[in-house]
């Protein structure tokens, strides 16, 4: 069974994400911590060989679109008082919907 390899994981990040202002070292620690959670809970380091990732991938962005558009509606419905967070989601739902744009390119 194949293991990941974190420093590839890190380094990818690092390089697609040069030149844009994100905290690649908060993206790479993040994302470790969720899979290392799916690791214990399924038994094994990656990903099978047969699995869809970009098929996966999409129906998280699929996800993730729904929480931040649910999350806008509850300021929008005065259900939520953080109104500073609005310009933070709406800029996070244009990003989500571009990664699905080009994820979705691949299938």
């Amino acid at each position: 069974m194949l293991a990941r390899d974190r420093e590839f994981e890190r380094e990818a990040v690092r390089h697609i994400t040069a030149g844009i202002r994100v905290d690649h070292d908060a993206l790479t620690v993040y994302s470790q911590t969720r899979a290392d959670q799916h690791a214990s809970e399924y038994g094994h380091d990656f990903p099978a060989a047969d699995r869809n990732l970009d098929r996966e991938a999409l129906e998280e962005l699929g996800d993730a679109t729904n929480y931040v558009t649910w999350a806008l509606d509850r300021v929008r419905r005065g259900l939520d008082d953080q109104e500073w967070k609005v310009a933070h989601r709406q800029i996070a739902l244009r990003h989500i919907a571009l990664a699905f744009d080009e994820l979705r390119k691949t299938l």
